[in-house]
Parts: C-alpha cells; structure tokens; sequence
C-alpha cells in the first residue's frame, strides 16, 4: 500500500466518522425530546426536505429565481 493511498483511505474513514457522530448527535436530540417533552417530539425527521413547489406549479420568476439559486449552490455565474 501507497502512502497515497493510504492516505485517501485515512481521508475516508475519517469522514465517515463524522458523518456517524452527527447521526448519533441527531438520535440523541430524538431521544432527550421524547423523554423530556413527548408533546414536542417532531412528526417529520430533522433532516427531511419540505417538499418544493413542482415545476408545473412555478411561475416564470420563480423558475428562474430558483435556477439562479441553483447556478450559485454549484458556483456558476449569473449574468
């Protein structure tokens, strides 16, 4: 083995471990709301997304304000 690769390998399981350790953090946020106050326990996941408007629902300044969005998120250039 490369110390090349060795290190991707580092790399990887190293995010990997954060990744578990904001999932474990998330479980822990579940489990102190439903022993301290089941009345403020969440219907829907932290993580899940609201559900967007879909296209045929978008009107023209919507699309392309959200194309605009888009094209920033990825690091495009509006012009």
């Amino acid at each position: 083995m490369t110390p090349k690769l060795l290190h991707k390998f580092t790399k990887a399981y190293s995010r990997r471990q954060q990744d578990l350790d904001q999932l474990n953090f998330l479980l822990g946020q579940y489990i102190s709301i439903g022993n301290n106050d089941p009345k403020k326990y969440p219907k829907e996941p932290f993580l899940t997304e609201k559900k967007k408007q879909t296209p045929k629902d978008m009107s023209d300044s919507q699309m392309q304000e959200e194309a605009k969005r888009i094209a920033i998120m990825f690091g495009g250039e509006i012009k």
